[in-house]
């Protein structure tokens, strides 16, 4: 299964292109500007290219209004940013480190994006954008994702993983193994 081609030509196209990105549908997407889902349907439609909302909606999947009225890029409003809030390069590099430790983990595990996203809320489109360094996963998809490539989300985000308890004269302990992407663990922590 392939990624799914927008047509960047019309508002609508746009506002879908955006929409999968953002992993949003009509009702989020509402929800998220303060607008009705009758005016966002009316926009992926082709029947309303000139509504007043089309700022609100911008600001809410995190791109530039000129791109989503005109198709001018660049689509994002800066080019290291999510959901229209620019990053610092602290968060940046988490950023690149999540995508990072997808693309091994899919890899050492055979998967294809399709298969990642079958399961779960994900769509092709956001596996892709996470891989790129695109995209920052909220908490619900991010624990997703990290359940279906079996890990913990704190793994994905920071490397590391609490993942063990061990038994010691009758009581639990539990270990800490502290991961590297490539490397794997590094040293336990009792």
């Amino acid at each position: 299964m392939g990624t799914t081609k927008h047509d960047d030509s019309t508002l609508a196209g746009r506002l879908k292109h955006a929409m999968a990105l953002a992993g949003l549908t009509q009702e989020p997407l509402a929800l998220r500007a303060g607008i009705s889902q009758t005016t966002v349907t009316d926009i992926a439609r082709g029947r309303n290219a000139t509504s007043k909302k089309l700022p609100l909606i911008a600001k809410a999947l995190g791109v530039r209004l000129d791109w989503l009225t005109t198709g001018q890029p660049p689509m994002r409003l800066d080019a290291t940013s999510t959901g229209g809030v620019p990053l610092d390069e602290e968060d940046r590099a988490a950023m690149l480190d999540l995508a990072e430790r997808v693309v091994i983990l899919r890899d050492k595990l055979g998967f294809s994006v399709a298969q990642l996203c079958r399961g779960t809320t994900l769509t092709p489109a956001e596996i892709e954008a996470v891989e790129d360094g695109r995209l920052w996963l909220g908490p619900a998809k991010l624990d997703a994702l990290a359940t279906k490539l079996g890990t913990s989300a704190d793994w994905l985000v920071r490397g590391l993983a609490f993942d063990s308890y061990e038994m010691r004269d009758g009581d639990h302990h539990l270990i800490r193994t502290i991961h590297d992407v490539a490397k794997g663990p590094l040293r336990r922590e009792v």
